[in-house]
């Protein structure tokens, strides 16, 4: 009897452990660090960090589990998720591409810790929110929701299957119409994304993704005064996601050369988000659409202090000594990426393009000899 006892204690402290290891949580300190850990992978090249801490097996049911898919459906579906989803493989080709990637707040909302990331590529950023969980005493990425979107990936996949899966209601049909109004968008069809809202958005005045849609096409047909009073809507209606008005706020500020508009709009994002060097590229821009060309090139500089690899940067500070016609600093400025950037034999026609009118100049002209003395085969195979 009493060795029943002491062996039914033994077994019940093994289970409170074992329970007590399955929910541990991390302090914040330690999802801060696993984030940095998750930048530095990335901007060292290295996407295997990244994908294994996505968690494929969670996120493939809370996709799949509300679409009534047979067995064979579900396996099909799950091994296509997994096959399309590598977050760290994206985020490294952007990086090698000239574009940025970095951590920037981390904090705690419904009991869930939530990393904020930006990805910056080719002109456009991506304010990424990764909703970290605990899995087998690791911390795992469950989704992701993309804020100046309004959509988390795990929403993106959903339709992607049922529409793979010919699974046709009301919703899926509606995001459909919502995917085509975003298309007009990026290709400045205005009216027929305009149009296309008007129709739709009476019966999605709570989706989140139809409204951010709305928000956007709405910096393109409205002047910054009757943005704001557009921007001021969305926040009242969805209170916890004023950000993402903020966001758009800067685009419209920035469009209309509002230089104190665009930066107090930064620092609003910037509470809500985190700290960006990358706006220092947006205040630069509105400075430039002011002609303030010295403060555009001292926001420049400063977001070159944080983000040395982003290539754009130094195309605009070069676009600003080509408006100055100081040729001879937006030649040190080439000479400069040189060092930087791997040289490619049709940079020379490229610039000569770009930069016409400085082609003639003696600082231009040292540089193209530089150029065609070149030995780009040696210079790649040292970049490998």
């Amino acid at each position: 009897m009493r060795k029943h006892i002491i062996f039914t204690i033994y077994l019940l402290l093994l289970v409170a452990i074992f329970c007590s290891c399955k929910h541990k949580d991390f302090s914040d300190e330690e999802y801060i660090a696993f984030a940095k850990n998750i930048e530095k992978s990335i901007l060292d090249g290295n996407a295997t960090l990244m994908n294994q801490a996505f968690d494929y097996n969670g996120f493939c049911k809370f996709v799949l589990s509300d679409l009534h898919l047979n067995k064979q459906e579900w396996q099909a579906a799950e091994d296509m998720l997994k096959g399309e989803i590598s977050p760290g493989d994206t985020k490294v080709e952007a990086v090698k591409n000239g574009g940025d990637f970095m951590f920037l707040k981390f904090y705690r909302k419904d009991n869930l810790a939530r990393a904020i990331f930006r990805l910056y590529y080719q002109g456009g950023i991506s304010i990424e929110e990764y909703e970290l969980k605990v899995v087998n005493g690791e911390i795992k990425i469950e989704d992701v929701f993309i804020v100046n979107s309004g959509v988390k990936w795990s929403e993106n996949y959903r339709f992607e299957i049922a529409v793979k899966f010919n699974i046709l209601n009301e919703e899926i049909a509606n995001t459909n119409k919502l995917l085509v109004a975003k298309s007009y968008i990026e290709n400045d069809e205005l009216e027929k994304a305009d149009s296309l809202l008007l129709y739709l958005l009476p019966q999605e005045q709570t989706n989140l993704y139809a409204r951010v849609l709305d928000l956007k096409l709405a910096t393109y047909l409205y002047d910054y005064d009757e943005f704001e009073d557009y921007a001021a809507k969305f926040k009242q209606d969805f209170s916890d996601e004023e950000r993402i008005a903020d966001f758009f706020l800067i685009h419209s500020a920035l469009s209309n050369g509002l230089v104190e508009e665009t930066q107090n709009n930064v620092v609003s994002l910037s509470e809500k988000c985190g700290f960006d060097p990358i706006y220092y590229l947006y205040i630069s821009q509105v400075f430039f659409n002011v002609e303030a060309y010295d403060y555009a090139l001292q926001m420049l500089d400063s977001a070159i202090t944080y983000m040395p690899g982003v290539f754009d940067l130094y195309v605009e500070k070069m676009d600003i000594f080509y408006t100055l016609k100081d040729y001879q600093r937006l030649t040190e400025t080439i000479f400069e990426v040189d060092k930087l950037f791997l040289p490619m034999p049709e940079d020379v026609e490229s610039y000569s393009n770009h930069f016409a009118e400085a082609v003639s100049s003696p600082y231009f002209q040292e540089w193209i000899a530089q150029r065609q003395s070149m030995n780009y085969n040696h210079i790649a195979s040292e970049n490998h």
